[in-house]
């Protein structure tokens, strides 16, 4: 195919968008450049709204295989691909959602000190999917350092979740959090981050039996026993849809729903609000064990 059939098929495609999107601003969205970071129920259903919408290329990344577990939550995971990469599954589901009229691009490893910067060359804006908070917090330094706004979220059970968009000139993601990593150099060894990983979502597992997740769980996790977060869909797809949406404005240049510090807090116990804008009580920051 041509590069002008190609160009041809991606506005057939995105004929709907019109009305939604000026022609101009499809113009936008598809020479953008996004990095989704992590291919978990949040990230892959992220990145695959973001390519239907028309972004032209989409970075992936995550070193896991589809698992069992993920059968109950992930958009995209069938049984019979249970062992390939999560990665691969994607690029071949969004290939085909897309005609090839969207790159995408895979990287089948896990975020870390080393890749980071390489990753994120040349990408306008980082989706963060990751339910790992080291990889996180490399992530936001290593975004910040290179001029690069990111969308993140976090979410903790029942139906908690949040969004922000936290812009290379703002308030910095651990202070955003008043996360205890701040002074630390995160390229530690593998045991002290396994330490620091369970002492993180240790506290976020002590907040969230108390406003409504199973205490039954809480204990395993707390013991050692059990160390998977506990998620189902309904929280993961609005916080994917929602960063998408971000995202969009992020490139067109419209104001945004949650500039960090402000968060959109999600939390579907709530019978009123479902979704509201917040900022923090304090002012400056958030305690990171909310979510």
């Amino acid at each position: 195919m041509s590069g002008q059939d190609k160009l041809e098929l991606y506005y057939l495609i995105r004929d709907r968008n019109f009305g939604i999107y000026k022609k101009t601003e499809q113009e936008k969205i598809r020479k953008a450049k996004i990095c989704v970071a992590g291919q978990g129920c949040v990230g892959e259903l992220a990145a695959a709204v973001l390519a239907r919408i028309g972004f032209g290329l989409i970075r992936i990344i995550d070193q896991d295989n589809l698992e069992l577990s993920n059968l109950n939550r992930n958009s995209f995971a069938v049984y019979s691909k249970l062992g390939r990469p999560k990665t691969k599954n994607m690029l071949e589901f969004l290939n085909d959602a897309t005609a090839k009229t969207v790159k995408i691009e895979v990287m089948n490893e896990m975020v870390n000190t080393k890749n980071a910067e390489s990753a994120f060359k040349g990408i306008n804006v980082i989706v963060q999917g990751i339910d790992n908070m080291y990889s996180r917090v490399i992530i936001h330094r290593v975004a910040r350092k290179l001029g690069i706004p990111v969308v993140t979220m976090s979410g903790g059970p029942p139906y908690r979740a949040f969004v922000s968009t936290v812009l290379p000139k703002g308030i910095d993601y651990e202070t955003m959090f008043n996360l205890p990593t701040k002074s630390l150099d995160l390229d530690i060894p593998s045991e002290e981050l396994g330490k620091l990983h369970h002492k993180l979502r240790g506290k976020r597992v002590k907040y969230a039996i108390t406003h409504g997740a199973d205490k039954e769980w809480g204990k395993f996790y707390l013991s050692g026993e059990r160390q998977t977060w506990a998620i189902t869909p309904e929280r993961a797809y609005i916080t994917a849809t929602l960063q998408a949406h971000e995202t969009v404005n992020l490139v067109l240049g419209r104001p945004l729903m949650a500039k960090a510090p402000k968060i959109i807090s999600i939390d579907l116990l709530d019978k009123k609000n479902i979704a509201t804008v917040r900022s923090p009580k304090k002012g400056k920051y958030w305690d990171y064990k909310v979510w």
